[in-house]
């Protein structure tokens, strides 16, 4: 209900009044009102404008700039079978551009869609495309820029493609990568397992340091394990649950991952209570590596759903497991974890009593320690028909639900955004003292020892009332409004009756018929058995009047006499929402032709949100994915997208996350694609929505069905996809995995397991065996290194005690080096594993700022450019800044000239002490003067440093290439940065943090080891100098400092010999002395006596 104007709303009660009124008794205590924790903003929306034949299967993820995206599947809407759409909307809600298509294959079915942003900005949408992956469903994944524009082509995610992979989740995480989870067919196995795959941030697969495939990460023979779900930690890591056998039958299980991949310990079952089915769970980062698992309990009838939340450690559980809502007729429950540590958790139910028409969607808040926060809510408005299949993502701080409601052709997609209230007050009666507390014709009646006093024996229609006062200051505002109410006597068919302003809203009314012979005792009104004594706890919601007040009442039908009526009221509580709506809930699909469904949302960094979904037929074969973006305010931004390119079968399933480093990734079952049967796929977008690369295929095993695809994004950019595939070997359903770089390769530690040329690499054993999991849990050990590739290896043991693998880089080698290990457990059995190593040019390292908003970006060797990048006088072939992004600098002689890397903020930066920096932000933090953090204007040396924009690419700094940090758009540098491990072009990003612009928008900051060849030294004739090709200086210029009187001495050598000279300072007159100054040349003082004997060069 909503309070008036002036705060206030009147509540009442009566009855039909059958009966005398001296026949009739109720029951009313505890009675409690509250500003509701959770209000609705604006009315829902439908998000399909499609709506012929069904929309359905929503995902939805909020985006980084308010927004939020939803997909859906959409039935036909591709000319084949289901595809998945995707619709962008602002923070408004209203829609940013049009529906898209996601999948860009068409052929067979492509849904059940799932979405989540990225770390680094846009998203990805992964989902179930038929045949794709050449046998039955697949996994396909699509990335998406903020902007709605893809991310290159949809992937396919599952490597098994033997019969189905389905069943997508996908979440991004803090990497920046994603992690998508499914369900695969096992052909060893004869069974379905869980799947994953992770991604780096630039949607490559994530290659551990032993594996590059996709994990099975619940391997049981014979057993099948499905619908998975995986989320990003705040750790880095992840963690995936799935449905597997207990010993009642369904359970469901977790697995967490560390930040580098490894499994931490074994599976664990998470449910306490093990009688009937526990499944279709749903996992939520809560941050600091907690995290909440939900899963429906089908011991009760109806169903319920219960959770638990898990600590950091993944061995301990927090709390019990609770029941989240009991008895509702569950079908769906998805979470989203809020800033508190608390969470939301929605669901689907035909008999909350509050949707009066088939299913409704339903959502109830929880605080950190797991307990309710108001009560539950109504997500849908539109109440005919079913509304069902809920997802959910946090955007700018507000809850955005999407679901797959009804349209006028069948399924369509909907949203609607909620507000987090925080400032709750609450009103309570439970008439402990006796009196009525303002009830009109209230009579207060002695329950008995345990129920003390309570509101009663009332009669017909809204026989007693009272107002509620909450102050003009929250009129307008909801309210939760939840009260106890027991059937004390036994009734004939009596109906009782809750009115809100004087209008009923009981519209699933209480029935009770008698059940004992003439029954008139009161008793104990918390009853001991008998039906007669039953209670129930009853939840509405009200809006403040235009005073703030709501008047709630109660009443009867009353068949009987009043005396013989008794109901019981207590523990009346009324209190300010926690969770209200923003405007009305939104139709995402434009295409509304056939069925619209299973859609899967993800926020976006922009503050807006990604939706895809499954539509039937839109691609003219099957189901389809797509994709619908939007701004902060609700909007659509741009048209619904196709996501699959492959068009034969169904696409479906899809799950969709956002990336750390924006866009987002996408990933769907696609039939076929993989050869046989279901596969999973993955598509790439930048932010902009644009393609990054091709759809990929996600699963490796291809044998039978890989479906149910979840993702997830990755603290480190990139991102982990889990599904459900078929294990052959043990003929049931396995959970796989695969993790995914922020690139959107498969993720590997290659870059953590790298060495410079000519170079030692050193890994202590017991860190090696952290990668390795003993199946029964054994001990195990390594015992022995063999099969190095370009180089050596071998076992030492330090003097401390500490052992070690050594491995030596062949001389002059540069490129990928290998070697193998082998590990053997307490009964004898043994393993062999790959470690993978980078060998690499020497590095070097400076802060590179992101200017245009894609992160940073590098040039490789290849582009032969030349910098002092050592310090050491000579300039040095190296990686370099691309031309979009910029060096912070710091020009020390004050010469207008970025000279060598003692001007970049890195390794070679000398400190106020005198000592060298030990990288980029070191050297920086050296000059945050007031010692905040941060580096901005309120710190002495801000005008000191500049951005170079080398614009032509060629090391050498100009005038018009030196920007202030003002003129560059700079107003602070954040130096709480974080280790990250990314390889592109051979350079190496090993620390990130973040800069704000003047508008205080985010970017990032990257402290980034090039790698270079140094210039050798080498002796020179004057033979050398005049060869046409050579210029000595030209491409390197030779400086050095003379310890006493600081002159320096440089020898040019122009492409026109003419033109050459030397500047030498301080009065140094013979060729001798210049001699003992320069570095490069092996035998200078004869070079520069035939120079100057070839009049050369001029002395000044």
């Amino acid at each position: 209900m909503t309070l008036d104007a002036d705060g206030r709303v009147t509540l009442g009660f009566g009855s039909t009044l059958n009966e005398a009124l001296s026949n009739e008794s109720f029951g009313i205590d505890n009675i409690s009102l509250s500003t509701s924790s959770v209000s609705p903003i604006g009315d829902e929306q439908q998000v399909n404008n499609t709506t012929k034949h069904h929309q359905d299967e929503a995902s939805i993820t909020a985006l980084s700039d308010e927004g939020y995206v939803v997909t859906w599947t959409s039935s036909s809407q591709d000319g084949s079978g289901d595809t998945v759409m995707l619709q962008k909307f602002a923070n408004d809600g209203s829609k940013v551009g049009a529906e898209t298509q996601i999948n860009t294959i068409y052929k067979g079915n492509q849904n059940d869609s799932s979405v989540t942003e990225l770390e680094a900005g846009g998203y990805v949408v992964t989902w179930t495309s038929y045949g794709q992956d050449g046998s039955y469903d697949g996994i396909v994944a699509q990335r998406f820029s903020t902007d709605g524009s893809r991310r290159g082509a949809e992937v396919k995610v599952n490597d098994t493609t033997y019969h189905h992979q389905n069943q997508p989740s996908i979440d991004s995480l803090e990497d920046g990568g994603y992690v998508i989870s499914w369900t695969g067919y096992n052909k060893e196995n004869a069974s379905y397992d869980i799947y994953t795959k992770r991604y780096t941030k630039d949607g490559n697969e994530y290659r551990e340091v032993l594996a590059a495939e996709e994990k099975n990460v619940s391997d049981t023979y014979g057993i099948s394990e499905s619908n998975s779900d995986v989320a990003g930690l705040e750790d880095g890591g992840y963690v995936v649950v799935w449905q597997g056998n207990d010993s009642a039958g369904y359970g469901v299980y977790s697995q967490k991952f560390a930040a580098n991949g490894a499994a931490i310990d074994g599976a664990i079952l998470l449910n306490t209570l093990q009688k009937g089915n526990q499944s279709e769970p749903n996992v939520a980062d809560l941050g600091n590596g907690k995290y909440l698992a939900t899963w429906v309990d089908a011991s009760t009838n109806p169903t319920s759903i219960r959770g638990q939340i898990m600590d950091s450690d993944n061995q301990f559980k927090i709390g019990d497991e609770f029941v989240i809502a009991d008895k509702q007729a569950i079908r769906y429950d998805p979470i989203v974890g809020l800033e508190d540590g608390g969470f939301i958790v929605t669901w689907t139910s035909n008999i909350a009593a509050a949707d009066s028409s088939g299913f409704g969607v339903y959502g109830q808040r929880f605080n950190a320690a797991g307990e309710r926060v108001g009560i539950k809510f109504l997500i849908n408005q539109t109440t005919s028909g079913n509304q069902e299949d809920s997802d959910v993502a946090l955007v700018n701080g507000n809850l955005v639900v999407s679901w797959t409601g009804t349209d006028a052709h069948g399924k369509g997609v909907f949203v609607r955004k909620f507000k987090l209230e925080n400032d709750i007050e609450t009103l309570t009666d439970n008439f402990e003292d006796g009196t009525s507390n303002g009830w009109s014709n209230g009579d207060v009646t002695d329950g008995g020892s345990a129920a003390s006093q309570f509101l009663g024996q009332f009669g017909r229609g809204e026989s007693t009332s009272k107002t509620y006062d909450f102050g003009a200051a929250n009129a307008g505002k909801q309210v939760d409004i939840s009260f106890d109410f027991y059937e004390i006597d036994t009734w004939d068919g009596e109906q009782f009756l809750v009115f809100i302003n004087g209008s009923e809203v009981s519209d699933n009314r209480h029935y009770y018929w008698r059940t004992e012979a003439n029954s008139s005792s009161l008793g104990n009104i918390d009853g001991t058995g008998s039906r007669a004594d039953s209670k129930t706890e009853y939840t509405f919601k009200a809006t403040l009047d235009a005073d703030g007040r709501v008047t709630l009442g109660f009443g009867s039908t009353l068949n009987e006499a009043l005396s013989n009526e008794s109901f019981g009221i207590d523990n009346i509580s009324l209190s300010t929402s926690s969770v209200s709506p923003i405007g009305d809930e939104q139709q995402v699909n434009n295409t509304t032709k056939h069925h619209q469904d299973e859609a899967s949302i993800t926020a976006l960094s922009d503050e807006g949100y990604v939706v895809t979904w499954t539509s039937s037929s839109q691609d003219g074969s099957g189901d389809t994915v797509m994709l619908q973006k939007f701004a902060n305010d609700g909007s659509k931004v741009g048209a619904e997208t196709q996501i699959n390119t492959i068009y034969k079968g169904n696409q479906n399933d899809s799950s969709v996350t956002e990336l750390e480093a924006g866009g987002y990734v996408v990933t769907w079952t696609s039939y076929g694609q993989d050869g046989s049967y279901d596969g999973i796929v993955a598509q790439r977008f930048a932010g902009d929505g644009s393609r990054r690369g091709a759809e990929v295929k996600v699963n490796d095993t291809t044998y039978h069905h890989q479906n149910q695809p979840s993702i997830d994004s990755l603290e480190d950019g990139g991102y982990v996809i889990s599904w459900t595939g078929y294990n052959k070997e043990n003929a049931s359903y396995d959970i796989y995995t695969k993790r995914y770089t922020k690139d959107g390769n498969e993720y590997t530690n290659v870059a953590e397991m790298s060495v410079e040329k000519n170079g030692d690499l050193r890994i202590n054993i017991a860190d090696l065996l952290k990668n390795d999991l003993d199946p029964e849990s054994d001990n195990f050990n390594l015992i022995s290194v063999q099969g190095a590739n370009h180089g050596t290896v071998e076992l030492v043991t330090l003097a401390s005690g500490v052992k070690q693998v050594v491995f030596k880089a062949a001389d002059d080698f540069i490129g990928k080096a290998s070697f193998t290990y082998t590990i053997e457990d307490e009964h004898g059995a043994q393993d062999t594993a790959t470690v993978y190593v980078d060998v690499i040019n020497q590095r070097s390292t400076p802060l590179i700022l992101d200017l245009n908003g894609d992160g940073v970006s590098t040039l490789g060797l290849d582009q032969q450019i030349m910098f002092d990048i050592d310090a050491d006088g000579i300039k040095d072939r190296t990686g370099w800044v691309s031309s979009s992004d910029g060096l912070l600098v710091r020009d020390v002689n004050h010469d207008g000239v970025i000279n060598d890397a003692s001007e970049l903020l890195g390794e070679y930066s000398v400190k106020k002490d005198g000592t060298r920096a030990s990288d980029g932000f070191d050297a920086l933090a050296d000059l945050d003067t007031n010692g905040d953090g941060i580096f901005d204007q309120r710190d002495a040396n801000y005008s000191e440093l500049k951005i170079w924009k080398d614009l032509n690419s060629d090391g050498i700094s100009q005038a018009h290439e030196l920007y202030s940090l003002i003129d560059a758009g700079v107003d602070s540098i954040n130096l709480d940065r974080v280790a990250v491990s990314e390889q592109s072009n051979g350079n190496w990003t090993g620390l990130r943090s973040s800069w704000n612009d003047l508008q205080q928008n985010s970017h990032v900051i990257d402290d980034v080891w090039f790698g270079y060849e140094k210039a050798e030294q080498q002796k020179l004739s004057l033979a050398d100098l005049l060869e046409p090709d050579t210029q000595l200086i030209n491409s390197s210029t030779a400086n050095s400092k003379n310890a006493d009187d600081q002159d320096t001495v440089a020898v040019y050598l122009s492409p026109n010999y003419d033109q050459a000279q030397s500047p030498i300072d301080g009065g140094i007159n013979t060729v001798a002395e210049i001699a003992e100054k320069v570095e490069y040349a092996a035998d200078s003082a004869a070079l520069i006596q035939d120079l100057i004997e070839y009049q050369q060069i001029m002395i000044d």
